[in-house]
C-alpha cells in the first residue's frame, strides 16, 4: 500500500495584511498615519508558544504563531495583521520566509498584540 506523503495545507483563517505608514509629525519624531489594507486572505495559523506574563498587576497572554499563506510579494516586517474574525491584531516580528525559494507558500512569525 503506497503512502501520500504529500501534506494538505487547510487555509481557514481569514486575515488582512496592514500597512501603517510612520509620517513625520513636526516635531522631529514620527507618528503612525492613517492604516491602509495591503493584502486579504486566508491563512493558516499554527500556534509556535505562550506564556502568561504579569502586567500592571493584570495577568495576560503573550502569543506567538507561525502563519502560512499562499506567496504574495510586497509583505513586510513592518506590517500588521488582523485575523477577521476575532478582530485580534499581531504584529509581524520576522522577515517573511519563502519556502523553498519555489513562490509557493510565505511562513510569516507574528506575535499578539495587546489593546
Amino acid at each position: 500500500m503506497r503512502k501520500n506523503k504529500s501534506k494538505k495545507i487547510i487555509r481557514q483563517h481569514h486575515v488582512k495584511f496592514i500597512h501603517i505608514p510612520m509620517i513625520d509629525d513636526g516635531f522631529g519624531g514620527e507618528t503612525e498615519g492613517d492604516p491602509a489594507m495591503f493584502h486579504e486572505c486566508y491563512a493558516e495559523l499554527i500556534p509556535q508558544s505562550s506564556k502568561e506574563v504579569i502586567e500592571n498587576m493584570k495577568l495576560g497572554a503573550s502569543t506567538v504563531m507561525k502563519v502560512n499563506i499562499t506567496y504574495r510579494t510586497g509583505i513586510l516586517p513592518t506590517m500588521k495583521m488582523e485575523h477577521v474574525k476575532t478582530s485580534k491584531m499581531y504584529e509581524i516580528i520576522d522577515e517573511p520566509i519563502n519556502r523553498d525559494m519555489a513562490n509557493r507558500s510565505l511562513d510569516i512569525v507574528v506575535k499578539e498584540i495587546k489593546k
